[in-house]
């Protein structure tokens, strides 16, 4: 789980956005899967020192990612202990 956390803070590789597949349990137990995501850098920054971000919570106290899917683009979330495949590698917790 940590290199797969690792590989996705990457947001650049080699000049080019780093895509992913993402394979993943949503909250009802059905099972998700999308093609081609990247980690949502930049969209929900702060804007000035001492703002709040614009998202509604804190998304590493609460370990959920922000993703956005580059398919339909728009941009999701999900959580991290909720992931099962990464590049479609099962990931062991």
């Amino acid at each position: 789980m940590t290199a797969v956390l690792a590989l996705i803070n990457e947001y650049v590789d080699g000049g080019d956005v780093r895509a992913f597949s993402l394979g993943y349990v949503k909250k009802d137990g059905r099972k998700g899967f999308k093609r081609s995501v990247r980690k949502a850098g930049g969209i929900y920054k702060k804007k000035e020192a001492g703002e709040k971000s614009t998202f509604g919570y804190n998304v590493k106290e609460k370990a959920v990612l922000l993703l956005h899917n580059m398919e339909n683009d728009q941009t999701f979330s999900v959580k991290i202990h909720l992931l099962t495949h990464f590049n479609s590698i099962r990931i062991q917790h």
